[in-house]
Formats: structure tokens, sequence, C-alpha cells
């Protein structure tokens, strides 16, 4: 099963991070985000909803995106993260695509979010009920945002 994840997300650096996607939504939400498995990267990967994530480390800027994300966003693990990036010093383009992480609550807790989103060919997409939650390590800090949704539709 773990064959397929991207490269990327196995590196030493990366594997913790993506680890605390689900282990602090399973804190916040008090069951799991995706089923039991000895490889949670691989289940987060194969996982039937849109699972994303960003990371705001100093010193380090890391995007996670799952397989279903990635198609919904038309991109691949690659794109997906350089074309964030690119959005975000144009304010415009950065509060449509950052919409979705701008609901969590930084201090803990879990929101709801429906709106417009623009995947990275340009193509317009509506997410219902998203859930967005702060990524928060065990020692209580705030290391960037999450979310999942698995209702969406296209509107162009």
């Amino acid at each position: 099963m773990s064959s397929f994840v991207p490269p990327p997300y196995r590196d030493a650096t990366m594997v913790p991070k993506i680890e605390l996607i689900a282990s602090s939504y399973f804190r916040q939400a008090r069951r799991p985000l995706v089923q039991k498995s000895d490889d949670v990267i691989a289940a987060l990967w194969a996982a039937p909803c849109a699972i994303l994530a960003h990371y705001r480390v100093p010193n380090t800027d890391f995007h996670f995106a799952n397989r279903c994300a990635l198609d919904v966003y038309e991109s691949d693990y690659i794109g997906f993260s350089a074309q964030f990036q690119e959005a975000l010093p144009h304010k415009d383009q950065r509060d449509r695509q950052s919409g979705l992480f701008s609901s969590a609550i930084p201090t803990g807790g879990m929101s709801k979010y429906s709106g417009n989103l623009v995947s990275c060919r340009g193509n317009r997409f509506r997410v219902q009920h998203a859930l967005t939650w702060p990524l928060i390590d065990e020692g209580g800090e705030y290391l960037g945002t999450a979310a999942m949704f698995d209702l969406w539709f296209a509107l162009d």
C-alpha cells in the first residue's frame, strides 16, 4: 500500500508533519480521520475524501494534499505546492485559495467551511461542509491548518 505515496511525503522531515494531520484531528474530533493503519501516510494519501494541510512553521513552508485533493485541485503533489506558493503574494488569489484554511480556529476546535475555490488549472469549484482544524502538536504548539471535505462540485 505504501509504494504509491509520492516520495516527498515519505521524507523523514515530512513524515511527522503529515502524521500530525491525523493525530491533531483525533485529539480535537475524538474520532479518527482515516481508518487505523500501521502506515498513516498511506491511509491519508488513499482516503476517499480530500485532505489538505498548510504548515506555518518558521523557516519551513510545506503543503500536503492527498490523492483525492490533488484530483479536485487538478494538480500533482509538486504543482499543488508551487501553485499555492505563487498565490500567496497576491491577495485576491490568496483569499480564494486559503479561504478554506482561514476558517480554522488557531487555538483549537473544528470549524465548517463552505465556499468557492479555484483549481490549479483555474477552474472554479464549490466545497460544501468542509471541516477545518488547527494542526496542534502534543505540546500545544500551533503549526498550521488542515482541512477535509468530501462534497464538492464544479462551477465552470
